[in-house]
């Protein structure tokens, strides 16, 4: 058994399901001037929508980027 915070997975388990619905406090907000050099950050879904936008300002702030998408070709007919 490893040595973490709980001493069985049924008391883990149920205290992961209630931290989810807990309500959670906001750590702040970023403002136009912060920075993310020297941090690095992988990415998936870079293509489109939320991925690509969040790749966008991280690569503007100065963060270093590992980018992870799909290519857009269709999978071919498996005979």
């Amino acid at each position: 058994m490893s040595h973490g915070r709980f001493d069985n997975p049924i008391t883990a388990t149920l205290t992961d399901i209630l931290d989810i619905f807990r309500k959670q406090k906001l750590t702040g907000r970023l403002s136009v001037s912060d920075r993310f050099d020297g941090r690095s950050y992988v990415i998936t879904g870079v293509n489109s929508g939320l991925g690509f936008a969040l790749t966008v300002e991280l690569a503007r702030r100065g963060g270093h980027l590992i980018m992870a998408c799909r290519s857009q070709i269709p999978e071919q007919d498996k005979r």
